[in-house]
């Protein structure tokens, strides 16, 4: 019995082991949108957190968090100060205080971009914007803070051999990134007699629940691999309608010419028609 205890106990601790939760991808929690933060002593404190997105990469596949702070609109993106970074076992803490002195620009809108580093990749968070206020700085910052953020970015830092990925049927791919077959051209004859479908039968799960972070950022399709040749048209341009005889004078169609009426002689008229046929 002592054997057989000992040997259910090292399974359960494999299988345990085996068990450890993968987190994924951040996402930024703090500071929400319309927050504002004023310096005391001349330094200005924002505690940033987050969570787990539920989307690659994973969390424990993250090597760093690079903080700054970022001014402007999302098609003008204005880097202000950096503002640190959170590397290995600090990273699961799920929270970092940002500090930085009140001489980084004026008082306004600013927001904070999250560059979380993993193996070969990494991706691009953006907290809501954020209102500084007593800022002694002399950078202009944003006016207003209702634009939402920018959208999380992919950044592949060095992609690789990835030819091997666009021979994954693409509904079988589970990252953020896809990718889809190259695009044929049709063929110069059509040889099939009736119709088939592809795919007779297909599946399609729902969510239970709101996801919370996106499933998928982006498509990469492959160039093509061949040439299409192509020469100048040498053919002799066609003639204009008129010169060939297909145009027509439309006037020479017509086999009445057009009147005048006058309206009032024609109620006369049938008034007159109708005054005769009473009895």
């Amino acid at each position: 019995m002592k054997v057989l205890g000992h040997v259910i106990s090292t399974i359960l601790l494999t299988i345990c082991t085996l068990l450890e939760p993968v987190l994924s991808d951040v996402r930024l929690t703090a500071p929400s949108s319309g927050k504002s933060f004023s310096p005391s002593g001349g330094m200005v404190t924002i505690e940033v957190t987050w969570d787990d997105d539920g989307n690659d990469p994973a969390i424990g596949n993250i090597q760093e968090l690079t903080f700054t702070l970022m001014t402007g609109t999302n098609d003008n993106i204005q880097r202000v100060a950096a503002l640190g970074k959170v590397e290995g076992e600090k990273i699961r803490e799920e929270k970092y205080a940002a500090t930085f002195p009140s001489t980084v620009g004026k008082s306004g809108f600013y927001f904070i971009q999250l560059y979380a580093k993993a193996d070969g990749s990494a991706t691009i968070h953006y907290t809501p914007r954020f209102l500084l206020q007593s800022m002694t700085g002399t950078l202009d910052a944003s006016s207003t803070g209702t634009e939402p953020p920018p959208p999380p970015e992919v950044v592949h830092d060095n992609p690789g051999d990835i030819s091997k990925s666009f021979s994954i049927p693409y509904t079988l791919q589970t990252g953020r990134t896809r990718f889809a077959p190259m695009q044929l051209q049709p063929k110069a004859k059509v040889t099939a007699t009736h119709w088939n479908q592809r795919f007779p039968s297909s599946q399609v799960s729902y969510y239970s629940s709101i996801n919370q972070g996106l499933s998928q950022l982006t498509t990469i399709t492959p160039g093509w691999s061949y040439n299409i040749p192509s020469v100048w048209n040498l053919a002799t341009p066609a003639p204009f309608p008129a010169d060939n005889g297909a145009w027509y004078e439309a006037q020479s169609r017509l086999s009445l010419l057009p009147r005048k009426i006058n309206a009032a002689h024609i109620r006369a008229a049938q008034m007159m028609a109708t005054a005769t046929a009473s009895p």
